[in-house]
């Protein structure tokens, strides 16, 4: 019977020891995401006003109003949008990165406005009609 009691007794310390020891963990877990949550909001915030001020140096001054176009009937040169730099998410799996390759591929053929090739290789003139682009868009 003192024996059992002598295993009882080393569990519950033992048991006590490993939560003291994680209650730590728990502590420093918290203090970390708390300096994280703190640095990141600053580095934001830094980001933030840094783009503000690069924007108002770019932005040109308001200029006078544009020349009235003469010749309606060919089209206006449309100022080409560059696309948003390209954000890497570190915690994107292998998975996502090829679905995003692949989304980033169709909208690259949805936007060339040419006519989409089988990957087969099986290219014959009447399933060209079926793979016009103006039916990919």
């Amino acid at each position: 019977m003192a024996e059992i009691e002598q295993i009882t007794a080393e569990a519950h310390r033992r048991t006590a020891l490993l939560i003291d020891e994680i209650q730590a963990i728990n502590l420093q877990t918290a203090y970390r995401a708390e300096r994280f949550a703190a640095d990141t909001e600053l580095l934001l915030r830094q980001a933030t006003e840094q783009q503000h001020t690069e924007k108002e140096a770019k932005e040109p001054e308001p200029a006078v109003a544009q020349p009235i176009r003469e010749n309606w009937h060919e089209p206006a040169p449309c100022p080409q949008a560059t696309p948003p730099p390209l954000m890497i998410d570190p915690n994107r799996t292998p998975q996502q990165t090829e679905i995003h390759a692949a989304v980033a591929r169709a909208r690259a053929a949805r936007r060339a406005h040419s006519t989409v090739t089988p990957s087969d290789g099986d290219v014959d003139p009447e399933s060209e009609y079926y793979r016009r682009s103006v039916w990919i868009h």
